[in-house]
């Protein structure tokens, strides 16, 4: 920018230098200002706004980092600079959901692999995706799922237990597993 200003210096009188300058900062000030403002969004098919696709994942990683703790409209609204009307329309349109629904779904999500990898009771669970009780979970959980989450944990169980023997069985050898006394014979 420097050497543009200097050559265009050394071609032009000393008015018209000051001309070109101020033409350049004020071309720069406009640039400046159109950056940032906030640009239109894309246009889905239908002509409604979507989030790029670099705001979309921003905020779904964003979303994931704080699933555990209460997202209102008003903070995924302004974290990707937009406003919640227009960001709940634009969501809508890239995730095929509300934002409450989204969230609704990822909290079951995140609570169905913690019951399957974890041992943590339904309220400990619940409360680490974000809701404020068990009976949230519940609720939340047979809606989305069709059961509650004690029957569908319970029904994932024996393959939670296959997987886990699967780890298991490498590092125990078939002597130690014969050797074994049954747990119905050990003594008490």
């Amino acid at each position: 920018m420097v050497a543009l200003l200097e050559a265009v210096g050394s071609q032009l009188g000393e008015v018209s230098q000051q001309v070109v300058r101020l033409s350049i900062v004020h071309a720069l000030s406009v640039l400046l200002a159109q950056m940032d403002s906030p640009r239109p969004l894309p246009l889905h098919h239908t002509g409604q706004p979507i989030l790029p696709a670099w705001r979309a994942r921003r905020l779904s990683e964003y979303i994931e980092l704080n699933i555990g703790r209460p997202l209102r409209m008003a903070d995924l609204s302004s974290f990707v600079n937009l406003s919640p009307s227009h960001f709940s329309r634009a969501f809508k349109r890239t995730f095929r959901l509300s934002p409450h629904a989204y969230l609704m779904r990822r909290r079951v999500e995140l609570a169905s692999r913690l019951m399957i990898e974890t041992t943590s009771s339904l309220s400990d669970i619940a409360l680490q995706c974000g809701l404020c009780d068990q009976s949230h979970l519940g609720r939340l959980f047979r809606r989305h799922m069709g059961v509650t989450p004690a029957q569908w944990r319970r029904h994932q169980e024996p393959s939670r237990l296959h997987r886990k023997s699967e780890i298991i069985e490498p590092l125990s050898s078939a002597h130690n597993k014969l050797s074994a006394p049954c747990e119905h014979q050990r003594a008490p």
